[in-house]
Formats: C-alpha cells, structure tokens, sequence
C-alpha cells in the first residue's frame, strides 16, 4: 500500500469544515453553533478524519482534526474530549454504509425538533427528493454516550437514506465531502423547517406517486444540457 499523506488530507478536511461553516452562517443555518463532521481517509477502508464546527465545546473555535480508526485508536493528531461522544457514531456510518464519503451532525433547530420528536421527516417537499430522499429521513433509537448500536440497526435496514435523526440528538447528513454534506443539511433543514409550519396548518400532505423519479429526472445532466440548447440560455 502507497504511503498516505495524512497532513494533506487533515488540510483538506479543515478547509471543507471552514467552507461548511460558512455556508451554515451565511444561510442562518447555525444558531447554535455546535456540530462536527467526518470524511475518510483516501486510501484506507478503516480510517476517517473528524473536526469541530465552531463551538462552545471547543473554545468557540475549530479544533484541528484529528485522524481515527475504526477501533477508535488516534492515528494521527491530538484528539479533542469533544469528539468522544460522536465519533462512534461516524464509525457506525462508515462501516454500514461504504458508499458514504463523509458526514455532518449539527443540532439545527428544525431537524433537531424532529428527532427530539422521534418524528422522521417525510419527504412532503421538493427540497427533500432532491437530494436523495425517497419516502423519509429516519430517526435511530436514542443510545447512551459512546453507544452507536441504534445507528448501525438502522442504517442495516435503511440503506438507501442520505441522513438519519438521532432521537433526542439531531441529525447526521451524509455526502461525497463534508462541504456536500453540508449543503444538503441545509436544505434538509428547510424541508424540516417547512413541515413543522405545515402540521401547524393542518398537517403535511405527502408529495404525489411517482414525484421523486421525476425530480430526479429533471436533475438529470442530459435534460438540462437539452434545456440549455432549446432556449439558448447558459447557467451552471
């Protein structure tokens, strides 16, 4: 096996949390400022690099992130008592679902009622399907510290969702970085936020049969590149 470069990678992964975190704030996304993220390791299947948000936790600044395995040993870095509770939690993810490259957890208000709820967020809004979600974002049974059972049984039957709900936690997004993880919290929030003032008027009603193949379909490379040439337009 070639030598891995761990402090390129450590870079990177800081500079795609610094990216996240400006997308959190610049949306109104991150009120309350807690949250962390974790992307694998290139060229391991047991490793992963995990790093803080902005937070109380951390000083109200981002810890450098530090390299872990599987079995939880610090491979490389100093690794922050912050990371302790969540990092099980990744581990789970990354050994149930090998198609993951990186997730996110933040406690944003909307999706973290939702799992403080145990309500799964019904995929009732554009902003969902989108982004993966067929039918809903599941909540995992609440487990203690340092527990992540809940996680692994879910993701063993859901193993198409995009993100889960930790009950009386708050969600954890997945994506190909942790900048796209981000970016679909973000509009995970919404969908989340959306529902709750829906059920408030009298209650969400669910998108009609077939709507998620046909949002996929208009996300596709080839419809859009047909678009552009028919109305003589250019968008990125």
């Amino acid at each position: 096996m070639s030598q891995i470069n761990y402090d390129d990678q450590i870079l990177a992964a800081h500079q795609d949390i610094q990216r996240a975190i400006e997308l959190f704030v610049n949306t109104g996304n991150y009120p309350l400022r807690v949250g962390n993220a974790a992307v694998r390791v290139e060229g391991t299947t047991d490793q992963f690099i995990i790093g803080s948000f902005y937070s109380p936790l951390s000083g109200d600044k981002v810890t450098q992130p530090v390299v872990v395995d599987f079995d939880g040993n610090i491979i490389q870095g100093e690794f922050n008592y912050s990371f302790l509770e969540v990092a099980p939690l990744y581990i789970a993810i990354f050994k149930e679902r090998p198609d993951v490259k990186a997730a996110v957890h933040t406690h944003s208000t909307f999706l973290t009622a939702h799992s403080v709820a145990h309500q799964p967020l019904v995929s009732s809004h554009i902003s969902l399907p989108r982004f993966g979600v067929i039918f809903d974002i599941p909540v995992a049974e609440w487990s203690p510290r340092f527990d992540s059972s809940s996680i692994s049984d879910l993701l063993k039957k859901r193993k198409d969702v995009p993100a889960i709900l930790h009950a009386n936690h708050g969600p954890l997004v997945f994506g190909k970085s942790i900048y796209d993880a981000a970016k679909k919290a973000i509009f995970f929030e919404e969908g989340a936020k959306i529902q709750i003032y829906a059920n408030l008027l009298g209650g969400a009603k669910s998108l009609p049969a077939g709507a998620y193949e046909d949002i996929q379909a208009g996300l596709s490379a080839e419809l859009i590149a047909s678009f552009k040439a028919k109305n003589k337009v250019s968008f990125h």
